[in-house]
């Protein structure tokens, strides 16, 4: 039977419904490399290769609010007291490193490996990020080699959440390959605890993505991926070629790198916003009193709390600053100024006020007199419900108030049986 005579009957089955139409073979585009994805070069250690992808920002460059050469102007000192090792050395940004790694797993095993590592520096009057992928998981020992090499030199260490996990985890991977890892991470500075210090009183989440919204104003473009699906996109990338989504994962390790550099910015101008404090807002002034009364800085301490209670709309905010305020200048010893805010603070949302007054009238001035009459304003409020607090609350410090003046009023009639 002829070509034609088979296409005829061919055509008539179709019309009749009884075969299908042949369909077509549509060409799929060719896989896109890695190399047409990112711009970079292969480079070869221990006798394997890693790809290498540079990026060049100058000082002025703004990553959020924040130009990158702001976190130059913090002085190194600053930084002292929040380092992994307080016995290390000021920090100069200008020598560290800013690491961020990318991981096959969230684990810290020796089944977890880092595929990617971003390494920002300041350099001259640049900042580069160099970015190392390794293309399976037998080339390790590329990127541990060429990594080594180019921190060389470099002494500090910047990271987000790098005390717990990054550096351990990139220390472990030159332990596992018996190498000595990178003589860098001395000093290491953490800016995640530094940040909870200092914010999460302001924010509901101190991870990265929420201090870039809230305190950077920034906001990633459509290139990021999740962190979350990072360690998938990497095994596909492994297994099958899939290098189209490996280049958001560039994106995203360079983007946490200059993150870590304005967020440095922004911490140092926060702990140093005492001399101005037109650069901070009420609510870090109250987490910085906290801060500086742990480190022992006490002028520091009070002036943080005095900023903190005299600005700001919140009262919930000045009148908690209020509070710590006070409990500061009583453990100083210096009665008189704690006292000057308890009198200000008396009133149905500060029954605390009432109670160190009475203490202080007590212990203080030996007036049990005029610590009765502070006993018999709290006791008023509480009778005219006027104090915002639980059924409980209100029945401790109802407890407490009736004991002491019950104390009180004893000693005032000693006192006065004896005149």
């Amino acid at each position: 039977m002829s070509s034609n005579r088979i296409a005829e009957l061919r055509a008539r089955l179709q019309q009749m419904g009884l075969i299908k139409p042949a369909s077509k073979v549509v060409a799929r585009p060719a896989k896109r490399t890695i190399e047409q994805l990112v711009p970079g070069v292969w480079r070869e250690a221990a006798g394997m290769r890693c790809y290498y992808h540079v990026e060049a920002y100058p000082l002025e460059h703004a990553h959020g609010c924040r130009a990158l050469r702001e976190a130059l102007e913090v002085a190194p000192d600053e930084w002292t007291p929040f380092l992994v090792n307080l016995e290390e050395a000021p920090l100069d940004l200008r020598q560290a490193v800013f690491i961020d790694t990318e991981t096959s797993g969230l684990g810290q095993n020796p089944s977890t490996y880092v595929f990617m590592v971003g390494a920002g520096r300041f350099i001259g009057n640049q900042f580069i990020v160099g970015q190392y992928l390794m293309p399976d998981f037998v080339s390790e020992e590329a990127l541990l080699e060429l990594l080594a090499a180019d921190l060389d030199g470099r002494r500090g260490l910047v990271t987000f959440n790098g005390r717990t996990f990054d550096w351990p985890l990139i220390e472990m991977r030159y332990m596992l390959n018996r190498r000595i890892p990178p003589d860098v991470a001395s000093p290491h500075l953490d800016l995640l605890p530094l940040a909870r210090r200092l914010w999460r009183r302001r924010l509901v989440s101190c991870a990265l993505g929420s201090l870039e919204n809230n305190l950077l104003g920034l906001q990633r473009s459509g290139a990021d991926v999740p962190g979350y699906l990072i360690p998938q996109l990497y095994r596909e990338y492994v297994d099958y070629g899939l290098a189209e989504p490996m280049a958001g994962v560039f994106y995203h390790n360079v983007q946490d790198v200059l993150s870590m550099v304005s967020l440095s910015a922004i911490a140092g101008q926060t702990l140093s916003a005492l001399g101005n404090p037109d650069m901070a807002p009420a609510a870090d002034f109250l987490a910085l009193g906290k801060l500086f009364t742990r480190l022992g800085r006490h002028d520091d301490a009070l002036r943080a709390m005095e900023l903190a209670a005299g600005s700001g709309p919140d009262r919930d905010e000045q009148a908690l600053a209020l509070r710590q305020w006070s409990m500061l200048l009583k453990r100083l010893g210096k009665w008189q100024e704690a006292a000057d805010i308890w009198e200000a603070q008396l009133g149905p949302d500060s029954l605390y006020a009432y109670e160190e007054l009475a203490k202080y009238h007590e212990h203080q001035r030996r007036d049990p007199y005029a610590a009765a009459v502070v006993v018999r304003q709290a006791l008023e409020q509480l009778a005219a419900q006027g104090a915002v607090l639980s059924r409980l609350e209100a029945q401790l410090y109802e407890n407490s108030f009736r004991h002491r003046l019950e104390r009180l009023e004893r000693r005032t009639a000693r006192q006065d049986g004896t005149r």
